[in-house]
């Protein structure tokens, strides 16, 4: 009877999707093949993106240099500026009038609204003719997700230890060339109120090794942070050769992506970068990413160098993060490149060929994750990433309530571009290959999901033991337990053992003793999963500002408690600026990965990996 009914679903299901598709019985071409064809479509509206079709664009290969724009609607060469109003318009409008149907300016698409109505719908059908019956059939595909997320997860981390696929240019190679050969590099350094890391982003940005007339750095601040502005000027002085403070109208959505988007209307260079303000780069990174890109072949259109963290051992969140972005950049992040899959980049130290962000429609201002969504754009156009070995250090976010800002903004736009590119599954699968496109869903997708999904787990876990429920039991029969066992017993370890075994082989002792105490961390990577399913729904594109600088005010002495007062004494900054608790050849290459979750004996535990945005996002476990 049972399996009457599941036919009955099935064929149900199967007819409602070929409803839904009748009108795309004709292939539509790719995205690539819409980028690289002189198509004329009648106007549309943001409302219309369901119906709207490609816009007029202009044929161009992958790295090619092109001397027009592939849209109509993108701003033109620097040598005829727009006025404010202008650039401020297509730093919010280029990318929804360009590719309306990669802009995360609607969430979800017509065809996925009705799609959920008509999966919810048979969900309560089923659920009221197949009871828990239902729910086993629907914890089998999350229990084998946790899987294949595991196996993907090892695959990744013992490719990038056998040969780790980073692009190496030596200080010698980087010094060779003359200044005269170096192309205009363009620095884009976004900021928001923060006025008091201003004198240090600075003095960082005057460390860089390169020629100041080669040098096109914009501090992209809102008109209306007036301490920031006053700040930044006041740091830059009279020297200011090569730096440029731009004022970014204030205007929604108040997005990193939309200053981005900004600066890059007047951008002047060959070559363009992201740095943040707290950021501590490389003095001869630029050197290095120039070198690289003009050796490596035309498609490779991207270098995301390696984020470390400077503040490493100011407490146990800081160690935890520490090990998070070493296993990531030192790891994750080479395996990716080497099984050409695409490539969430971080949020800062992305080296461009600044003519393809152009033709492509830039930054996504409506993405709270701008960086992971360009680099999967990147990706589906025949572009390719590299990693490049140079080290950024950022500092590490040392307080909860600022980590779960962070951490949730970084879950919210992974759902968000994982959102956008499903709205047209078979195109995505076209464009990336089947390989690439399930290891997009496992990556881009199951990362928030599944960290979402954790707590579910844990909460089942906690019951069965306290109850000893038989209907807990009842869920998991012998085939998805075993499944459910072998996550939590090789899962866990697996990943545990590798957080302790990159910590140790970057000789701190403090992060081994943190390594093993991840599953707390775990525990704050679901609270900040569950928050940003929330805002998903309610503030989809709202930006949660991170502080930055807390390093700074833990390390400052404390008011003389003496009987007559006094104003207490602030610290000033170090004659050397170099990252503090690391040395200066940065960690070694090993990592760290995160999984976790009790598994009563007759439960499933079930692992969950991540990774995000501003740099990456985690990973984690569940059952």
């Amino acid at each position: 009877m049972i399996l009457v009914l599941l036919a009955i679903l099935s064929i149900a299901t199967v007819v409602v999707g070929l409803a839904l598709r009748r009108r795309e019985r004709i292939e539509s071409p790719t995205l690539a093949e819409q980028v690289s064809s002189k198509v004329t479509t009648p106007e549309s509206t943001p409302a219309d993106n369901d119906q709207a079709g490609p816009v007029t664009v202009r044929e161009v290969k992958p790295g090619s240099e092109v001397e027009s724009h592939l849209f109509s609607g993108l701003a033109p060469e620097p040598d005829s500026p727009l006025d404010d109003i202008g650039r401020l318009d297509l730093s919010v409008g280029l990318l929804r009038r360009a590719m309306p149907e990669l802009s995360a300016a609607r969430t979800l698409s017509r065809t996925q609204v009705k799609a959920l109505i008509i999966a919810a719908g048979v969900g309560l059908v089923g659920f009221l003719v197949l009871g828990h019956v239902l729910l086993i059939l629907v914890l089998i595909p999350i229990i084998a997700t946790y899987l294949a997320v595991l196996g993907f997860r090892l695959v990744l981390l013992r490719r990038s230890l056998v040969a780790p696929h980073t692009v190496l240019i030596s200080d010698e190679e980087a010094l060779a060339v003359p200044d005269w050969m170096l192309p205009v590099y363009t620095v884009l350094v976004p900021a928001f109120r923060e006025p008091e890391v201003m004198v240090r982003l600075v003095a960082q940005l005057r460390q860089l090794n390169y020629p100041r007339h080669r040098l096109d750095v914009k501090l992209l601040l809102e008109s209306d942070d007036t301490r920031t502005v006053v700040a930044a000027r006041e740091a830059i002085g009279s020297d200011a050769e090569g730096i440029e403070v731009v004022l970014v109208p204030a205007s929604l959505p108040r997005t990193k992506p939309k200053a981005l988007n900004y600066g890059l209307t007047s951008a002047r260079g060959q070559l363009l970068t992201i740095y943040d303000a707290e950021d501590r780069p490389d003095p001869l990174q630029l050197r290095r990413a120039a070198v690289a890109l003009g050796r490596l072949p035309d498609n490779i259109v991207c270098l995301q160098a390696k984020l470390l963290f400077f503040n490493p051992q100011q407490n146990l969140i800081t160690r935890w993060f520490a090990i998070e972005y070493q296993m990531w950049f030192a790891q994750l992040l080479p395996g990716l490149v080497d099984v050409d899959a695409p490539v969430p980049l971080g949020g800062t130290s992305n080296h461009f060929r600044r003519q393809v962000l152009t033709d492509i429609g830039a930054w996504d201002p409506f993405n709270v994750t701008e960086d992971a969504d360009l680099g999967v754009r990147l990706h589906r156009l025949g572009y390719r990433t590299a990693v490049l070995d140079s080290i950024t250090y950022e500092e590490a976010n040392s307080d909860f309530v600022n980590w779960v800002r962070q951490r949730s903004r970084w879950y919210k736009g992974y759902l968000q571009t994982w959102l956008v590119n499903m709205r047209h599954p078979r195109e995505l699968c076209r464009d990336l290959g089947w390989k690439a496109f399930i290891l997009f869903n496992l990556f881009v997708g199951g990362t928030p999901l599944l960290a979402i999904l954790n707590p579910v787990f844990w909460v089942m876990t906690i019951f069965w033991f306290v109850t000893r429920s038989n209907f807990i039991l009842s869920l998991f029969p012998m085939p998805v337990y075993y499944a459910g066992l072998m996550c939590l017993l090789a899962g866990n370890f697996a990943f545990v053992y590798a957080t302790m075994l990159s910590a140790f082989e970057n000789d701190e002792p403090k992060l081994v003793l943190a390594a093993a105490l991840t599953p707390f961390y775990w525990v704050m990577m679901a609270v900040a999963a569950t928050k940003a399913g929330l805002q998903i729904l309610i503030s989809p594109s709202y930006w949660e500002k991170t502080a930055h600088g807390l390093d700074r005010l833990a390390a400052e002495p404390k008011p003389d408690p003496s009987p007559e007062g006094g104003a207490p004494v602030s610290s000033t900054e170090p004659d050397s600026l170099a990252p503090a608790g690391i040395s200066s050849d940065g960690p070694g290459s090993s990592s760290a990965v995160n999984p976790a979750v009790a598994l009563p004996p007759s439960s499933t535990a079930t692992f969950a990996p991540q990774h995000s945005r501003d740099g990456i996002v985690a990973e984690s476990s569940g059952a």
